[in-house]
């Protein structure tokens, strides 16, 4: 029986390293993985002047990543096809539910962009949104990409009306106004793809109490429990970032490495964070 591979890291910028480390060892498949975030931030941007080839050049691709921005490059280079976002309570930047994507190189540009369907695609990425506590289901937005493209084509106010019609997307007509009053031909591609470097929810700030922390363990373990066993586990600590309080950070580790060997048993597991390391 297959032991789960158990990594514990510092930042998490490290985790994608160690899934490249073990796509090579062929303890993973070089594609169609499904990938499951437990996080308070989905890190779903896009490394917007990034060159799409740097994702088959890994020591470059390292450098270039973000904490916001390291997962979507991977699914650009077809390691991941899914792509299961489970978050508390208090994190709330995306609509919970099914959403799918196509991910592809921009020709123009040549970097990577994301198109956000409707329904499911061939190729395509699904990303599952699930609270932590209880699951609920949502129709995803409108496409921004469409709606861009089509003000590049024509802004006048009928395509700005029918485009603003769409739930979510009130906010299209003031913009369009603002614009055109700063510039007589707005550069709307210019403004989507600023948009791609943004994220405009502000980074949840919640500190936990010892009751929330045991409820919200208790949840990974039922969830966890009704999964697949996993083949690679990677946690990140975040505690000199300041994103996981550091007074609370040894205690979380340890409930979490309990649960998994609950549910596993015997685990390979690496504390890479005390050997200050990371993968090759």
């Amino acid at each position: 029986m297959s032991v789960p591979i158990l990594n514990v890291c510092m930042r998490l910028l490290q985790v994608l390293p160690f899934i490249y480390r073990a796509i090579g060892s062929k303890h993973l498949p070089d594609s169609n993985i499904s990938f499951v975030h437990f996080d308070s931030h989905p890190d779903l941007l896009i490394p917007v002047n990034m060159p799409a080839d740097t994702v088959f050049d890994k020591e470059t691709l390292f450098g270039e990543l973000s904490i916001e921005n390291w997962i979507m490059p991977a699914v650009y280079a077809g390691h991941f096809s899914n792509v299961i976002w489970l978050h508390p309570t208090w994190a709330q930047q995306i609509r919970e539910g099914t959403h799918h994507f196509l991910v592809g190189k921009d020709t123009s540009t040549t970097t990577i962009r994301m198109l956000h369907l409707r329904t499911a695609a061939t190729k395509s990425l699904q990303l599952l949104v699930v609270n932590v506590l209880h699951s609920s289901s949502a129709a995803p937005g409108e496409d921004l990409e469409a709606t861009f493209a089509d003000l590049c084509d024509c802004d006048d106010e009928e395509t700005v009306q029918k485009w603003a019609s769409n739930p979510g997307m009130e906010s299209l007509v003031p913009l369009v106004q603002s614009l055109k009053k700063r510039m007589d031909v707005p550069d709307y591609e210019m403004v989507h793809q600023a948009g791609l470097t943004c994220d405009y929810s502000e980074l949840p700030h919640h500190i936990s109490t010892e009751q929330e922390i045991e409820y919200l363990i208790q949840s990974v373990f039922y969830l966890l429990k009704n999964l697949p066993k996993p083949t690679l586990v990677t946690i990140a600590r975040s505690s000199l970032d300041d994103y996981c309080p550091s007074e609370q950070v040894d205690a979380i580790q340890e409930k979490v490495l309990r649960v998994l060997r609950s549910l596993y048993g015997t685990l390979d597991l690496h504390l890479v964070y005390s050997a200050e390391s990371s993968p090759p």
